[in-house]
């Protein structure tokens, strides 16, 4: 019975040295453990946790961007709700949006009331932009003076929009410092989508809005009968656009009309009073208005290397497309 009880006390004090031995190691361990789990792991998790968060809310904000994109129903309110939705994301000064007028070599920007265009080749980076690529410069870049841009920048980042091989524009954003936001695929990606809608809705009518979407998006194929090419000459009534070796010709709606009745009538002479009968909107004029529009559209196609012969003329008969 004696021996029991010692072993007994024994065992107890065993365990209890044991105990002790744990409680001393806790403590003297809890500045890098927690319940023998390293705190360096719970800070990971802790900032895990909080940039999941931060990424949760992000992903909501992209949502309803999106969401308020497809509420709006012209360029301008694109624009504009684009601009405040997509400033807290990204810290911007300043977003500008300059499309490319269909049929030409010109942007347009949105919400510059006097129309003013401005040509590809003279923007900046230009190169960069028709290739596809990201572009930036800071203010002390600058050698001459962008009217467009103020005075009051250090960095402006240009992102172009390109779909198949279609430039549709370029997106520029303003900044007072370097103090920025990354740009992420999903700024990019609404950066895109509101341009290609920006570009769609100012180039083209309602009713056939979706329908040059799905062919711009390669969904839907382009009705051949719409697209004329004679010589080197392309006339496109799908987009409304006329390329002369795959270079876009900054035409009016009266010279694309006129282009367009010579590649539908193209072998055959079409004559003056047909012009006026069929592409003229205003009645009561006469034959020289359309020799003016002639000789006006001549000097833009002759502006291509091989687009000065593209039209010719005989008296009394009119005019016919050269297919050489």
């Amino acid at each position: 019975m004696v021996l029991f009880s010692n072993n007994l006390i024994i065992f107890l004090i065993v365990n209890l040295v044991i105990l002790f031995t744990i409680f001393l190691f806790i403590i003297f361990s809890r500045k890098k453990y927690f319940l023998f789990f390293k705190k360096n792991e719970l800070n990971k998790i802790e900032n895990n946790l909080k940039s999941s968060n931060l990424s949760n809310a992000f992903k909501e904000r992209i949502i309803e961007i999106y969401h308020f994109l497809n509420l709006e129903k012209d360029s301008n309110s694109i624009a504009s709700s684009l601009k405040s939705r997509l400033m807290p994301l990204v810290g911007y000064s300043d977003i500008r949006f300059f499309y490319r007028v269909k049929a030409s070599e010109n942007l347009k920007e949105i919400g510059n009331d006097d129309g003013k265009l401005f040509p590809v080749k003279e923007f900046p980076l230009n190169f960069e932009l028709k290739n596809n690529q990201r572009a930036e410069f800071y203010s002390n870049d600058i050698k001459t003076e962008i009217d467009w841009l103020g005075d009051e920048f250090n960095k402006c980042i240009l992102i172009p929009t390109i779909m198949g091989q279609n430039f549709l524009g370029v997106t520029a954003l303003i900044f007072k410092s370097n103090e920025h936001s990354e740009l992420s695929s999903d700024i990019k990606n609404i950066l895109h989508t509101s341009m290609k809608l920006i570009w769609h809705i100012s180039n083209y009518s309602n009713s056939d809005l979706m329908e040059n979407i799905l062919i711009e998006s390669g969904r839907s194929k382009e009705k051949s009968e719409n697209i004329f090419e004679i010589g080197t000459l392309k006339l496109n009534k799908n987009k409304s656009e006329v390329s002369i070796d795959g270079n876009y010709v900054d035409l009016t709606k009266q010279e694309f009309s006129i282009l367009e009745l010579l590649a539908t009538n193209c072998g055959d002479f079409v004559t003056p009073e047909e012009f006026l009968e069929k592409t003229w909107e205003k009645t009561n004029v006469s034959t020289a208005a359309v020799d003016i529009a002639m000789f006006r559209l001549r000097q833009k196609l002759s502006k291509y290397k091989r687009g000065s012969n593209l039209i010719k003329n005989k008296t009394g008969k009119g005019y016919i497309l050269n297919s050489v």
